[in-house]
């Protein structure tokens, strides 16, 4: 089954950055366009150790979760090239 969508996104690969501001103890992962300078900010996922709150994530779950969305692209072609056999 081949897949018909035309596709609206920013092209891959997508890069991971980390954050720690020792201060509060908040850690920022930033996922951005690797195409052009100055880089262009896709997503960011934030999670602080010191605050307990259902919505804030893990630290190692955010981090998990910021890696998925940086591999978005990759995912994405192994996707069509699957669905293309």
């Amino acid at each position: 089954m081949k897949l018909e969508t035309k596709l609206k996104h920013t092209p891959g690969p997508w890069a991971l950055e980390s954050d720690k501001n020792y201060y509060d103890e908040t850690y920022r992962y930033y996922i951005y366009d690797t195409h052009e300078p100055p880089k262009k900010e896709i997503s960011m996922v934030e999670t602080n150790r010191r605050v307990r709150s259902d919505m804030l994530l893990p630290q190692d779950t955010a981090q998990a979760n910021a890696r998925l969305i940086a591999a978005a692209p990759e995912l994405l072609d192994a996707l069509m090239k699957a669905t293309a056999l």
